[in-house]
């Protein structure tokens, strides 16, 4: 019999063990394949520039006076950067309006305020499943930046990826 009277398998090793030791070889797989074989264990490798483009909607004067060209960038949440403005164009902030029809009109100003598109170039990683700043952090056209500099800490949305 494997198992004798004693709950000992081969009359060597308790059952409990034997599982205990089964949960930690299982464990130590799971993280060497998770964190060594992974298709993405090259994502922390930032060796390619990324240049794009930032809209930031509607923002007063003193913000868009405080982005300026060569100013570097880090996102908000991790601050890890995400490049620096190469280019910096400012226009005239519209927005469609709903018309008391319900048809909407065409763009009209809003007084006081800018859009501002930021030309950024940082370094980071293309590949098939996106670009990755600093290695990590994924951007996208349409996607949503949360990032600050010296002077300025604001979200835009990238338009556009170089």
């Amino acid at each position: 019999m494997i198992i004798d009277e004693k709950g000992r398998l081969f009359k060597k090793i308790n059952i409990i063990d034997l599982a205990l030791i089964l949960i930690i070889v299982i464990s130590v797989v799971s993280t060497v394949y998770k964190f060594g074989f992974s298709k993405h264990k090259d994502v922390g490798s930032a060796n390619t520039k990324i240049t794009y483009v930032v809209k930031v909607k509607a923002v007063r004067d003193v913000a868009s006076d405080a982005l300026k060209v060569g100013d570097a960038l880090y996102e908000k949440t991790t601050k890890k950067p995400i490049g620096k403005i190469t280019d910096k164009k400012v226009d005239v902030a519209k927005e469609s309006v709903n018309m008391s029809n319900g048809t909407l009109s065409k763009e009209v100003e809003i007084p006081d305020k800018y859009d501002v598109y930021l030309t950024i170039e940082g370094e980071g990683l293309v590949s098939d499943e996106g670009y990755f700043l600093d290695g990590s952090y994924q951007i996208g056209v349409f996607s949503s930046v949360e990032f600050f500099s010296k002077f300025v800490d604001t979200t835009g949305t990238v338009t556009e990826i170089k």
